[in-house]
């Protein structure tokens, strides 16, 4: 039977709503990511979440609450917002409500808080009157909850509050992720050193890095520049950081390539580690082939003019130290210690006696694949401020 004229209308009419409807939705998602797209603190993006969703909802109070990123399932409350509140009290999320969203992980809408027959034994705010929590979940993982306390409809929250915050969330769950893994990116990169590789930052990030010491099995590498001293005082001071800044450009590099992290810049060379915070489970291999490519790409730089000659020293040593960030709640830099890095100092400074290149000790070759390189041995030497002798092996 075709409908008649007022039959079509009202379909027209309830289309052109709907329609309206989504132009809605989308513009304010649009909005609220590109208002957000310039924050760089997760604070303010929270805050800004809530401040947008209590507007388009019409709600008095909103919150968010995260789950702790280092403690697994443990939630916490980190931002609040009162927009338009009778009270000055800020609304606490109710643990009972916390509790149903992480089983269930779907929105709730509580609008008679004191006759809900899901929660008999909560205990509410007396100026609490209606709740909508919607899950914050970003790709299959409940990362927070978004909670709006008392619409300023008295009727409550409805079915379409409760669509439009779920899709509200939905934008935002995305928009703190982001957030969250710049905030860890930096914490690495602060804790590690600017020159760690980005590999080992993103692998850092997704495993989280170790804070507490723990003992690890390392290769150590130190490297020097022979004769900086007089190289230095015959060039001006910008002349000495441009060939620093050229030198590392290339050995920092090869470094990252071959799974290593660039420890510590020390003036005219710096102190490299293998194994740590990431072992890739051939360290000692790995250190000796980014030695060995410094050495070639060092020379082959000097051979065609674009460095100024240099005569390079490294050394390498293998062995167990105690790996962790250290310094306080202001400042902490991630360390290495241990005889392991003290001996690789030494016998970096070996190679002045040898007039060597690549001194590794047995502990490294040990390590390495047969017959992997050429090695000559040096035999046991007294190193400084040791009683036993180490044996030592040259490479280049």
């Amino acid at each position: 039977m075709p409908l008649s004229d007022k039959q079509q209308l009202q379909l027209l009419s309830e289309e052109n709503e709907q329609l309206r409807e989504a132009v809605g939705e989308l513009t304010l998602l649009n909005e609220l990511a590109a208002s957000t797209a310039g924050m760089q603190e997760l604070d303010e993006i929270l805050q800004h979440i809530i401040s947008s969703s209590m507007r388009a909802i019409g709600a008095e109070q909103g919150v968010i609450t995260l789950v702790d990123s280092e403690k697994g399932d443990e939630l916490r409350t980190l931002v609040r917002s009162n927009l338009v509140s009778g009270t000055d009290q800020a609304f606490r999320p109710n643990d009972h409500v916390l509790g149903w969203m992480q089983l269930h992980k779907k929105p709730i809408v509580i609008n008679d808080v004191g006759n809900d027959d899901r929660f008999p034994f909560a205990k509410w705010d007396e100026n609490i009157r209606s709740i909508l929590s919607v899950p914050l979940v970003n790709r299959s993982n409940m990362i927070g909850i978004l909670t709006l306390y008392n619409n300023v409809d008295p009727d409550g929250f409805k079915d379409t509050a409760q669509r439009l915050l779920t899709i509200i969330a939905a934008q935002s769950a995305e928009i703190i992720s982001g957030a969250r893994l710049r905030d860890e990116r930096a914490h690495v990169i602060r804790l590690f050193g600017q020159h760690t590789s980005p590999a080992i930052v993103e692998q850092l990030v997704r495993a989280g890095p170790e804070t507490e010491g723990v003992r690890k099995k390392v290769c150590v590498m130190f490297l020097d520049v022979r004769g900086f001293t007089t190289f230095s005082e015959r060039r001006m001071p910008e002349e000495v950081v441009a060939y620093l800044n050229q030198l590392f450009e290339i050995s920092i590099e090869i470094v990252n390539d071959n799974g290593g992290n660039v420890h510590q810049l020390l003036g005219d060379g710096f102190m490299a580690i293998f194994g740590a915070p990431i072992s890739h489970g051939n360290d000692s291999h790995n250190a000796v082939t980014a030695a060995m490519t410094i050495i070639e790409n060092v020379r082959r730089e000097c051979a065609t003019g674009n460095l100024s000659p240099t005569n390079i020293g490294i050394g390498l040593h293998t062995g167990e130290v105690v790996a962790g960030s250290v310094g306080s709640t202001i400042h902490k830099e991630y360390k290495v210690t241990g005889d392991v890095v003290n001996l690789a100092a030494r016998i970096e400074s070996m190679n002045k006696t040898y007039d060597s290149h690549l001194l590794i000790s047995a502990a490294v070759l040990e390590d390495l694949p047969p017959e992997t390189w050429t090695t000559e041995e040096i035999g046991s030497v007294q190193v400084r401020g040791r009683s036993n002798s180490v044996k030592l092996y040259r490479l280049a």
